[in-house]
């Protein structure tokens, strides 16, 4: 599970806006600091709701996607927002307090922007990671179904991977697949997820038990991997790795099916090879447990 928090800007300080902005002295007399306003109503909400599901379930991944300036001229030469000031957002506190388990800025902005620079703004965001944290970087995918060229999308992920420090990326948002222009769902399929990947790991939140060792046998009938967990457990296992690789290509491939599947799928060419992990809901991964097939 996701707890998944978007932070937008709020109406104008006008009389009649609903936003619950206090005086100093309000925030003295609710125990904030008398000199920190907004920022510090947000910070502590922030920080309550981070330990509550640590507390409840520490499993679930909580992550904010903040405007993706913190502040003007952070990096140097950039423009505009202020979220700090004007949203009470200290997105760059929260991620580097470990408060959240991901932080997905909001990078709306092409690689030839002169003041809101795509890659200077993802290069500045990885380089404030001082904690246990995943960075994303979220994408304006649906741009691409309009002004922007799939190029674009495109160049954005490949910053995303090849920059230390970013975990991945989010794309805003699911008009990109569901559209009846296919072009852009076409070409993140062929040349950006030509391969499956598991949800992103939160090892520091990880308990120290071992996965359970499951039964696996072949069923040579019909064709699968019939795998089994032993019962009554504590916390059970969310996904399965198998890991197969056939005689020609000796290489592995690898599928992803939940810890609820019985039957793992053998597909054409029939492996040689065959290999089973267990992730769990942190993300941890068991050693594989492996077997050659006889045909």
């Amino acid at each position: 599970m996701i707890i998944f928090i978007l932070i937008q800007k709020r109406a104008s300080k006008q009389k009649n806006s609903n936003f619950p902005t206090r005086t100093p002295t309000e925030n003295t007399a609710l125990g904030y600091p008398r000199l920190n306003g907004d920022e510090k109503i947000i910070d502590s909400f922030v920080k309550n709701v981070s330990q509550l599901i640590i507390n409840t379930k520490p499993w679930v991944k909580f992550g904010i996607s903040p405007f993706g300036i913190w502040r003007p001229n952070n990096p140097k030469g950039v423009r505009g927002l202020d979220a700090y000031n004007e949203l009470g957002a200290d997105s760059r506190g929260w991620l580097q307090k470990g408060w959240v388990d991901f932080l997905a800025p909001q990078l709306y902005w092409r690689t030839d922007s002169r003041e809101q620079n795509f890659s200077t703004l993802a290069k500045w965001w990885a380089a404030q990671k001082k904690h246990h944290c995943n960075l994303f970087i979220s994408l304006l995918a649906n741009k691409s179904l309009d002004d922007w060229s799939v190029e674009e999308l495109l160049a954005q992920i490949q910053i995303t991977r090849s920059t230390p420090g970013i975990n991945g990326h989010i794309l805003f948002d699911a008009r990109i697949l569901t559209s009846s222009n296919q072009t852009i769902a076409k070409a993140l399929k062929n040349k950006v997820y030509v391969k499956c990947a598991l949800p992103p790991q939160i090892h520091w939140r990880a308990r120290s038990a071992r996965l359970p060792t499951p039964t696996v046998y072949l069923d040579t009938t019909n064709k699968v991997i019939k795998v089994a967990l032993p019962k009554n457990l504590n916390s059970p296992p969310a996904w399965w790795i198998l890991y197969t690789q056939t005689g020609l290509e000796k290489r592995w491939s690898i599928k992803i099916y939940p810890a609820t599947v019985t039957a793992l799928p053998l597909t054409y060419p029939f492996p040689e090879i065959v290999a089973v992990s267990l992730v769990d809901k942190y993300g941890t991964t068991s050693a594989p447990l492996g077997f050659k097939l006889i045909k």
